[in-house]
């Protein structure tokens, strides 16, 4: 899944091992209940539990009231969420709290963690 809305949103998923991955880029504007953020709403809705890794917000002159929201969460499908033992999982979570306080825009993460991960087990 990829959602995009220029200064308002930015959204896409990682699959890897049995686990979604989920960013979230967004304008503090942008509220959970909004249409532009229902794609998104409706993943986390459907998980059973949401791990999140990361979730803060920045400045950003570029994102509506220019600040945006950053979140990086693991969605889980099975009753009970899976503890990630898999390395490339492990490595993303690892990845995903570095950046905790030093968030760059949404896009050049996506490249970033994929660059760094395994990508024959990366489905886009």
């Amino acid at each position: 899944m990829r959602a995009e809305e220029p200064c308002i949103l930015f959204a896409e998923t990682i699959h890897l091992a049995g686990l979604t991955g989920l960013l979230v880029y967004r304008s503090t504007w942008l509220r959970d209940t909004d249409r532009l953020y229902e794609v998104v709403a409706d993943l986390v809705c459907r998980s059973t539990a949401v791990q999140v890794i990361v979730k803060e917000t920045i400045e950003d002159p570029e994102m509506i009231f220019g600040q945006a929201e950053v979140m990086f969460a693991l969605l889980h499908s099975s009753p009970q969420p899976i503890d990630p033992t898999d390395p490339s999982v492990c490595a993303l979570i690892d990845l995903a709290a570095s950046f905790a306080g030093n968030v760059s825009h949404p896009l050049k993460v996506v490249d970033d963690l994929i660059s760094r991960l395994d990508l024959n087990r990366i489905e886009r």
